[in-house]
């Protein structure tokens, strides 16, 4: 007897052969997951709290999906889907990472603690706690992660929000040396201030996560002001990389309505004031 046909075989052998190459780079990206979850089945629409069915109705088995979380797989493939409930458990509840329950919180909001990871906290913990920016960075492949667990004279710090062993929200702060001074216009594109940079060495907020299922509940704004309290540094002097997303840029807007301080060289400033 022929040996079963995989889905990377049934997919090239009608022929396509472009979606037969991604779907093995993805397996071979994402086959070493060995996160499992209870994930029951409901997903957020474009990372709002509103939750749909997983299972797409309309789909038809052995079509290549692209889900929110950033994962795309094929439908209907067993392997596939367990791969997919898990990755999109961390996206819409947040990674469950125990290292979390061996630090002490340096802060709460309400009953969940905030915690502060920098080079204090051991290399361990801190190799496992940068999933969470994986995980964030998996559902925006176009924004680097921005913390890996490595110690840099950049003074790289991870804060996080959890639930339990889950991370909830993650901010990522560093050091930055080149700041522009910008604003907002009334109809919410950004004005430059300063033509030349103010160059000066000080925290800019690089990332900014919150679980799907956890959005829309101003868990990011507290979460910043409380990052900016125990840097500490005011909010109003902490810069923010660019370019943002447009759920960073309503962030931004909230906690900096009029002026502030945008991080990144000559070229990112342009690309972020065209497309804003």
């Amino acid at each position: 007897m022929a040996p079963k046909a995989t889905g990377f075989q049934r997919l090239t052998s009608n022929g396509n052969q472009e979606r037969g190459r991604k779907w093995k780079q993805l397996k071979h990206a994402w086959g070493a997951l060995s996160l499992r979850t209870g994930f029951t089945g409901t997903c957020s629409s474009w990372g709002f709290h509103q939750e749909k069915p997983l299972a797409h109705p309309n789909l038809m088995k052995g079509e290549l999906v692209k889900c929110d979380c950033g994962l795309s797989y094929i439908s209907g493939l067993p392997e596939d889907e367990k791969d997919h409930q898990a990755i999109h458990a961390a996206y819409f509840y947040g990674p469950e990472i125990f290292a979390v329950l061996e630090l002490s919180p340096a802060a709460t909001d309400g009953a969940l603690p905030i915690y502060m990871v920098d080079r204090s906290c051991s290399k361990k913990n801190r190799d496992e706690l940068a999933h969470v920016a994986m995980v964030a960075h998996r559902s925006m492949p176009e924004y680097p992660a921005g913390y890996d667990g490595t110690v840099t004279d950049d003074d790289q710090r991870l804060f996080l929000v959890a639930e339990g062993a889950r991370i909830v929200s993650m901010a990522i702060t560093s050091l930055d040396e080149r700041f522009w001074h910008l604003a907002w216009n009334t109809d919410g594109t950004i004005a430059q201030i300063d033509q030349t940079p103010s160059i000066h060495r000080s925290y800019k907020i690089a990332r900014v996560w919150t679980a799907a299922g956890y959005r829309r509940k101003g868990l990011a704004v507290r979460l910043v002001q409380t990052v900016s309290h125990l840097l500490p540094c005011q909010i109003s002097d902490l810069g923010w990389e660019l370019p943002f997303t447009q759920a960073g840029g309503s962030l931004v807007k909230r906690l900096c309505p009029d002026s502030w301080w945008g991080c990144g060289d000559q070229m990112t400033l342009w690309k972020t004031l065209r497309v804003l």
